[in-house]
């Protein structure tokens, strides 16, 4: 095979204070030559070289109200986040959104659970965009900027965390702009 080293960039999905352990959300992109290695080729065992961190994509230090929003595997800074905020016993409000096509697509609802209740002021609204004939599904559904519009018509004065596609990312940008948040209280880490 090729011994080519590639090199590819994934937000850290695990608690960052654990030295020892590293978890990382990855999605099978359809030839993708990262993730065909990852789940056609890597096994247990196998050397893997990391290297960073290189983002900087992490909480401000105010106490403002906090929005986040991803899909897909932009899911893995904001576990990442929300397992700091419980070490911290953070009590910042946040709501955190999260969009995906159909329920197939939905992972980690019970460790979502699990943060809503370990903290206090912390509610995660997942959402369906197009929900599968056959879903069983009383949550929210629509676009996810839709749905953040819904509960969010009035973003003063909070901060946004945004991680994803650079089609999500802008979207929703341009929806919270719309909705009163100021430029620069929106922190986003946009996939390539």
């Amino acid at each position: 095979g090729n011994t080519t080293p590639v090199y590819r960039a994934y937000s850290l999905a695990g608690d960052a204070e654990d030295r020892r352990h590293i978890e990382l959300v990855i999605r099978q992109v359809p030839k993708g030559i990262c993730t065909t290695w990852v789940f056609n080729h890597l096994k247990v065992g196998d050397e893997v070289t990391f290297n960073g961190p290189h983002g900087d994509f992490r909480l401000s230090d105010r106490d403002t109200e906090m929005i986040f929003i991803a899909g897909g595997s932009g899911m893995a800074p904001f576990r990442s986040i929300l397992m700091q905020m419980q070490r911290q016993g953070n009590p910042r409000r946040t709501r955190y959104f999260f969009g995906a096509v159909a329920r197939r697509d939905m992972f980690c609802l019970e460790e979502m659970a699990g943060f809503e209740k370990a903290l206090p002021d912390f509610r995660f609204i997942p959402a369906l965009s197009r929900p599968a004939p056959d879903d069983v599904w009383d949550g929210e559904t629509g676009l996810i900027t839709d749905v953040v519009n819904r509960h969010f018509p009035d973003c003063r004065g909070r901060e946004a965390y945004l991680c994803g596609s650079p089609g999500l990312v802008n979207a929703c940008e341009e929806r919270l702009i719309a909705n009163g948040i100021a430029p620069e209280a929106i922190y986003y880490d946009k996939f390539a």
